[in-house]
């Protein structure tokens, strides 16, 4: 792929999942059980802004010591944008 930077949005993968399983984002433990006995301001969908910001989210105590997965989505991609094409078929899958 022929993609510039500015046309990929990154983030974490795990953090993601939090996102896709509709979950709270925590940062730790404490935050975990206030989001859950409904004593935070911050609500989930804000919480799952965190998973753009890499070097915030490993200062945090359940990220400092996980090493960070980034993924990248595009929304469109060009044909021109497109350098080479192979097959790709999974192990036990056939065509």
């Amino acid at each position: 792929m022929g993609i510039t930077g500015y046309h990929v949005l990154l983030s974490d993968f795990d953090a993601w999942h939090c996102v896709l399983t509709n979950g709270f984002l925590a940062v730790d433990e404490d935050e975990w059980d206030a989001f859950y006995r409904g004593e935070l301001e911050m609500t989930k969908e804000q919480s799952w802004e965190r998973i753009f910001d890499f070097e915030s989210l490993k200062k945090e105590p359940w990220w400092e010591d996980t090493e960070l997965y980034l993924q990248g989505v595009t929304g469109k991609v060009d044909i021109s944008c497109v350098r080479k094409v192979r097959t790709f078929v999974a192990k036990g899958t056939s065509i």
